[in-house]
C-alpha cells in the first residue's frame, strides 16, 4: 500500500482533512499525519476533525525536523499547508512549506493551499526538454485514481527566441518563424504526452509567455484548484512562490 505523510507545523489546517480522507480511500494509502511543536491539548482539538475520517489514529506528536520525519518513513507523497502570506510579506518571507519544496525534489508533493477546501479540477504542466514520461505518468495515474478532472498545460517561450530570430530576419518573416516554432513545440509536447500514456489522442492548453508567470497566472484566472509541476524546472521556486492556488510538485 502506498504511504502519505501529511505534516502540521505549529498549526493544525482543517481544510486538509477531507483531502486525507480522500488519499486514504482512493489512493488507497496509509496515510500518518506529523504534528511538530504541537502540544497536548492542540492535538486533542485536530483529533476530532480527524475522526470524520478515521484518521485520528494515525497522529505522530514530535519535535523532529521535517528532515528527518521524511528520510525515515521515505513517502510516496508528502501533504503540507501552505499558509495564506500577504503578497508584499511573501517576497521577502517564504512560508515554512515552500522551503521544504525547494530543498529536496527526493518526494511528490501536496502543496495545498489555505484557501481550498477541495480538489475538483487540476492542470498538468508538460513540455519538451524538463518533464518526463515518468512524470507525465505518475501525475496522470494520480489524479486519475482520486477522479479529479484535468487538462494538460505548456507554455512557450516565444520571447528567449525572438532577439535572435529578429536579428536574422525581417519583422513579417521573423513572425512567421516564430509561429511555426510555437505549433512545432505544442506538437512535441502532445507526442510526448501520447507516447508516455499509450494515448492516439490528447488535448494540450497552449500559451506564450515566460513560464514562473504565465503557469500560475492561468491556473488562478481560470479556476483551477491546483497545478502540477516537476521538481526539475528550473523555475520551480519561483513558480510555486508566484501560485495563487494549491501546487502538486511530483519527482521527473
Amino acid at each position: 500500500m502506498l504511504k502519505v505523510v501529511a505534516i502540521f507545523k505549529r498549526k493544525f489546517f482543517e481544510n486538509l482533512v477531507p483531502l486525507l480522507g480522500e488519499l486514504k480511500i482512493k489512493l488507497p494509502a496509509e496515510v500518518k499525519i506529523y504534528f511538530v511543536d504541537f502540544s497536548s491539548k492542540e492535538i486533542e482539538k485536530a483529533k476530532e476533525s480527524l475522526k470524520r475520517f478515521s484518521l485520528e489514529k494515525n497522529i505522530v506528536l514530535t519535535g523532529e525536523d521535517i528532515e528527518d520525519i521524511l528520510k525515515k518513513e521515505n513517502p510516496y507523497l508528502v501533504v503540507l499547508p501552505r499558509p495564506k502570506m500577504n503578497p508584499l510579506l511573501h517576497a521577502f518571507k517564504k512560508a515554512w512549506s515552500e522551503k521544504e519544496v525547494e530543498e529536496t525534489s527526493d518526494y511528490n508533493f501536496l502543496l495545498i493551499d489555505e484557501g481550498t477546501t477541495e480538489i475538483k479540477k487540476a492542470l498538468v504542466y508538460v513540455d519538451t526538454e524538463n518533464t518526463s514520461e515518468n512524470y507525465i505518468r505518475e501525475v496522470y495515474n494520480f489524479l486519475t485514481r482520486l477522479k479529479i478532472e484535468f487538462k494538460f498545460f505548456t507554455v512557450f517561450d516565444e520571447h528567449y527566441y525572438e532577439f535572435l530570430i529578429k536579428k536574422d530576419h525581417p519583422e513579417t518573416e521573423a513572425r512567421q518563424i516564430l509561429g511555426q516554432m510555437f505549433e512545432d513545440y505544442v506538437h512535441e509536447v502532445m507526442e510526448k504526452i501520447k507516447k508516455a500514456l499509450s494515448l492516439e489522442h490528447v488535448e494540450v492548453i497552449s500559451t506564450k509567455g515566460e513560464l514562473r508567470k504565465a503557469l500560475p497566472f492561468f491556473a488562478a484566472y481560470h479556476r483551477f484548484d491546483i497545478f502540477f509541476i516537476s521538481h526539475s524546472l528550473e523555475d520551480k521556486d519561483a513558480i510555486v512562490e508566484n501560485a495563487q492556488t494549491s501546487v502538486g510538485i511530483f519527482k521527473n
